[in-house]
């Protein structure tokens, strides 16, 4: 399992560019069926900071995100918007976990 935690910030201008792009990539993954991503995003609306979360069960699974076009079209995009922040990537460890609560928006 693979845990990856993506984060930058944009431009007021460009926030609801980006989250329609981020609609797009849920709806392609829903779409798709990848039983082996989770991917979640949270965003900080006062400073436009946004929270990529994704889980992946393999290394192949998270080459299928990587090359859906609704995804490549978002990264595309995000890049020519000039961030504020640009994207910075972690991997992370997991700890711990409980759940399912979800605000299942797509």
């Amino acid at each position: 399992m693979k845990h990856v935690l993506v984060t930058y910030t944009v431009s007021a201008e460009f926030d609801p560019q980006n989250r329609r792009n981020i609609a797009r990539v849920m709806e392609a993954l829903r779409e798709a069926g990848y039983a082996g991503i989770r991917y979640r995003v949270l965003v900080d609306p006062q400073e436009h900071t946004f929270v990529h979360l994704a889980e992946f069960k393999s290394a192949e699974d998270q080459q299928l995100l990587l090359a859906l076009p609704a995804f490549q079209h978002f990264q595309k995009s995000l890049r020519e918007s000039a961030p504020v922040a640009p994207p910075r990537s972690r991997d992370l460890e997991l700890v711990g976990n409980h759940g399912p609560v979800t605000d299942q928006l797509y």
